[in-house]
């Protein structure tokens, strides 16, 4: 099943454009004629973007234009059906198995070149609906309001709706299978399951592309080397002294194993103890409870103060030990009110003993964090190690997880590899049985990229769905500002959206170019449909046209005046045409001296050009 053609006759402020999503037909719909005209569009290739996908188009416009509201109404339309957004004179084309299809309420006349086979009428769209699975993808954060915001209801049905707003919410029912609409949960609860999985999809990635490596199936994505683990400390001055007293307790009660990974474990110790200082300010209840949690610390020191530490069979490992401490504070809580806090922390602590245990490591100068290098092995224990710390009935605030390019260093990745990775997880955790065909939806899908990696994005990613989904048929429709994205792309999978008189339009092409595959970027960039004021930002802009301005309000520029007033205005000015013109602006005000001396710098330029084609006559 395959997306051809919509036409919007209404829908949250869009009204009669219609949207081309084929690569090979072009439809147009003559509202005053009530009929669709489809004929076969220039230039098609078959299998332009792999064998499994069958078109990829990008939804690209200016703020504003309605990107994301089109890319919604696929949404709505293929998980609830038209009755969702009450667009009921809607048309939508699509084609099945080499037959066209459509669906409208009213009847239109269709009219086609001979070459194309004529479509048939579909009466109920749930028969769309359940021909293909639907993928809606998107890494904005909407601030509205869960209970309000429609992305997030029951209209998304059967869609895997991968959106963080939608994971947000989800991922911590996912993770406890308690109601993820309780209005109870804290930001913490639902913020540590939305990391915990988030972390997790990227382990999961790393572990399949990994597989897919070892077959000779390279993934087109510089990937991290390591996993950094660094240990969070409650900063709280009120704290500091007792957090200080017990570390230097700590290290003389463990020094019979003083090593690397022990430091880094006993570090591990203190930061959970700083975590339950912490848990103070969140506690509501008697003070009983508030009490308990202060009173950690103290007994924590007294234990390590009067304790002798006992040797045990398990040489490599002082976790038991640390058991025995906190199992001495539970022991005086009668109430069992640290039990859950404690018990989350030991089982943690446990974890990742064995995680390091055995493993090259790097750690940190203040043993406060470590590096461990992402073996095949080491991904697979990851995944328990994060899925353990991060349960949201018990801690989550003393350790971040981040996965670095640099071992034994703070270096993490930056916000545009996480971006990209992020996409790729997402799909890689989405579970489809059968082989039906796909239809993959993506808003805003260069978001906080690099433009150089907006450059590689389309090839990445279309490499990326060939080989995960390569059981399925897929179609690939995205939303995007770059001219990046469009030169990858053959004018006939764009669609181009823009705002007239408060209306949105549709554009066959761009003013500067009709074909935009393999298009110049710069010309790209230059069309007026991107930056309507050229290439320069706005505040350079102004401050320019101010200098211009004000030159040209002066009767007469003294050499004085140029020096402490224009020289390093104009020096700083990067387009040098432009430089030129405002200094001759400068030179009709100014007097001989002042003029010479223009003359003087316009000579050293010129010198320095004859040098290089000296230079150039030798060569």
């Amino acid at each position: 099943m395959e997306f051809l053609y919509i036409y919007i006759k209404q829908y949250k402020g869009i009204n009669n454009i219609g949207i081309n999503l084929s690569n090979e037909f072009k439809f147009r719909f003559d509202e005053d004629k009530n009929e669709l005209i489809i004929s076969s569009a220039e230039h098609y290739i078959p299998d332009f973007f792999g064998k499994n996908i069958t078109n990829l188009t990008a939804i690209i416009g200016e703020n504003g234009a309605g990107k994301t509201t089109v890319l919604r109404y696929i949404v709505e339309y293929l998980s609830a059906g038209i009755h969702n957004h009450n667009d009921e004179n809607g048309i939508v084309f699509l084609r099945e198995r080499g037959q066209l299809f459509y669906f409208s309420i009213n009847d239109i006349i269709i009219s086609s070149q001979e070459n194309i086979k004529s479509p048939k009428r579909i009466f109920d769209p749930e028969d769309i609906r359940s021909s293909l699975v639907t993928i809606f993808l998107s890494n904005v954060f909407d601030p509205t309001s869960y209970y309000t915001h429609d992305y997030l209801q029951g209209q998304l049905a059967g869609t895997k709706n991968l959106s963080t707003q939608y994971l947000l919410y989800t991922d911590y029912q996912n993770r406890t299978g308690e109601d993820a609409m309780r209005r109870d949960l804290t930001y913490d609860q639902r913020f540590s399951a939305f990391a915990a999985e988030e972390m997790i999809r990227m382990v999961r990635l790393l572990r399949w592309i990994g597989q897919k490596e070892e077959k000779g199936v390279p993934f087109p994505v510089n990937l991290p080397s390591h996993l950094n683990i660094s240990l969070v400390f409650n900063e709280n001055e009120e704290y500091q002294d007792i957090l200080k007293e017990i570390r230097y307790a700590s290290e003389g009660y463990f020094n019979i194993r003083r090593s690397e990974r022990n430091m880094f474990l006993i570090n591990a110790f203190i930061a959970s103890i700083a975590y339950i200082l912490n848990e103070t300010k969140f506690i509501v209840g008697p003070e009983i409870v508030a009490h308990k949690y202060r009173s950690v610390p103290e007994r924590v020191l007294e234990y390590l103060n009067t304790h002798k530490y006992r040797d045990t069979k398990n040489e490599n490992s002082i976790v038991p030990e640390i058991h025995d401490i906190f199992y001495s504070v539970l022991r005086d809580d009668e109430f069992q009110i640290l039990n859950k806090t404690i018990s989350s922390i030991q089982g943690f602590l446990e974890g990742l003993d064995k995680f390091v245990h055995g493993r090259n490591i790097y750690t940190s100068k203040d043993n406060n964090s470590i590096s461990v290098e992402l073996t095949k092995v080491n991904k697979g224990n990851l995944e328990t190690l994060i899925d353990e710390y991060y349960d949201t009935k018990g801690i989550s605030s003393y350790v971040d997880f981040f996965f670095s390019h640099s071992p034994g260093t703070n270096s993490s990745l930056s916000s545009g590899e996480y971006a990209l990775l992020l996409v790729f997880s997402r799909l890689n955790s989405i579970k489809v049985d059968s082989r039906k065909p796909l239809i993959i939806l993506i808003d805003e899908a260069e978001l906080a990229l690099h433009p150089q990696w907006q450059k590689q994005f389309i090839s990445h990613f279309v490499d990326f769905i060939e080989t995960r989904f390569k059981n399925h048929k897929v179609q690939i429709i995205l939303t995007a500002h770059s001219p990046f994205i469009l030169s990858d792309l053959p004018s006939n999978c764009i669609v181009l959206l823009k705002k007239e008189n408060g209306k949105t339009i549709t554009f066959d092409s761009l003013q500067s170019t009709k074909e935009t595959f393999g298009a110049n970027i710069h010309e790209l960039f230059t069309d007026a449909f991107f930056l309507q004021d050229g290439l320069m930002g706005e505040f350079s802009r102004k401050k320019i046209s101010d200098l211009i301005n004000e030159i040209n309000q002066q009767e007469q520029i003294t050499i004085e005046d140029f020096d402490s007033k224009y020289k390093n205005r104009i020096e700083i000015i990067g387009e040098q045409f432009l430089k030129a013109k405002i200094l001759e602006l400068v030179a009709e005000k100014s007097d001989i001296q002042l003029i010479d001396k223009i003359i003087d710098r316009r000579n050293n330029e010129i010198e320095i050009l004859r040098q290089i084609r000296n230079r150039k006559k030798d060569d």
